[in-house]
């Protein structure tokens, strides 16, 4: 859909000391038009980008191109970036429509253009009423959708926002996130944001990059990033996941045989060849998110067999966490619809999960 480069990191390094590179080495292409979202724990450096990006911080070595163009040594109010921060940056003695047109006199548009422009801007965020109020007089939200109409006041190409929900309630950023979608679909412009809640990323992105050291460990698709991680440190980073270390053992073909220890194991009919060595046995990560494991009635040729014994029962409305260990010692979380508990399904009860093969997640070595 977003096929042209729009910006580009090229080597790019950042060291705020001159010997620690907090940014070893980024090579990034952003595509015109796209939402990408950076995501990662703190300290991961996706900050550091997007302050690179902006030009309040500035790269180490390397370049930072836009539409082709060299852009690191540019000033950052020369960049033409809107900027949407947490903490909404507005100017207090300012009314809504005086922080909504100050962009505009600093670009030196006349009265008529500064009124037609925030007037178009204070509608994409339904503030149409709420011109003469000054920020102290409104709500964490509408103060966080001025914020976000004084970034599109002025139509730029890209908008950089540096989580800029995280000071709102749940059901409140749940509803900005929809807008802020919304927005982008409508108006087609180039958005980068930073979070760390995954929620955000895999709802409003149409790419996440996942970042982790100063590096971006997997770029793709919210549903590629979840469903096809392709380290064990996503798998685990990205929504939630059993990890259980064993060995795999090539039986014959595609068979193979995960030993888990303890007289545990589970059989594989599929290839692996990516996680197999010449030695006998291969140290490998088994990974296995709640959902995918289901109470066992009956046993398919394409599923695994977990017999293990519930520790722990969990109502959550929607759904019933429970928690089971193996033989080995190992714990199992599964997400169970509470319509599909049996009266089997008490603390101390011995269970079989069962788990599709498609859906077991197969890493070469232990993270």
């Amino acid at each position: 859909m977003y096929n042209k480069n729009f910006i580009e990191f090229i080597g790019v390094q950042k060291s705020y000391d001159g010997e620690n590179l907090v940014i070893p080495h980024l090579d990034l292409c952003i595509r015109q038009g796209e939402f990408l979202t950076f995501l990662g724990a703190s300290g991961s450096g996706k900050t550091t980008t997007l302050m690179m990006l902006a030009g309040f911080e500035i790269p180490t070595k390397g370049q930072i191109l836009m539409n082709s163009q060299p852009i690191q040594d540019v000033p950052a109010h020369k960049r033409g970036m809107g900027m949407v921060f947490q903490n909404y940056a507005l100017f207090p003695h300012m009314t809504v429509e005086e922080n909504l047109a100050y962009p505009l006199k600093m670009r030196g548009l006349n009265r008529t253009d500064i009124d037609k422009k925030v007037k178009a801007a204070m509608a994409k965020v339904h503030l149409e009423n709420m011109g003469k109020r000054k920020p102290l007089e409104l709500s964490g939200g509408q103060q966080q959708r001025v914020a976000l109409a004084r970034a599109l006041v002025f139509e730029p190409e890209l908008i950089l926002m540096d989580e800029p929900l995280g000071a709102l309630d749940k059901n409140l950023r749940e509803h900005m996130q929809y807008e802020i979608k919304q927005l982008h679909q409508e108006l087609g412009v180039t958005v980068v944001y930073v979070t760390h809640d995954q929620s955000e990323a895999l709802t409003m992105s149409d790419r996440v990059a996942v970042f982790n050291n100063g590096r971006i460990e997997q770029i793709a698709s919210p549903d590629k990033i979840y469903d096809l991680p392709n380290s064990p440190y996503i798998a685990g980073f990205i929504g939630e996941n059993n990890a259980l270390k064993g060995s795999l053992q090539k039986i014959s073909g595609t068979t193979h045989r995960v030993d888990l220890g303890e007289g545990v194991s589970i059989s594989l009919n599929r290839n692996v060849d990516s996680c197999l060595s010449p030695a006998a046995d291969k140290p490998v990560t088994v990974m296995i998110r709640p959902e995918h494991i289901h109470l066992q009635t009956s046993k398919h040729s394409d599923e695994v067999t977990l017999s293990c014994t519930i520790t722990d029962k969990v109502y959550l409305g929607d759904h019933t966490r429970l928690i089971g260990r193996l033989k080995n010692g190992n714990t199992i979380v599964a997400k169970i619809i509470d319509d599909l508990l049996t009266d089997e399904t008490l603390v101390g009860n011995a269970v079989e999960f069962g788990c599709s093969e498609e859906n077991i997640l197969l890493f070469p070595g232990y993270d």
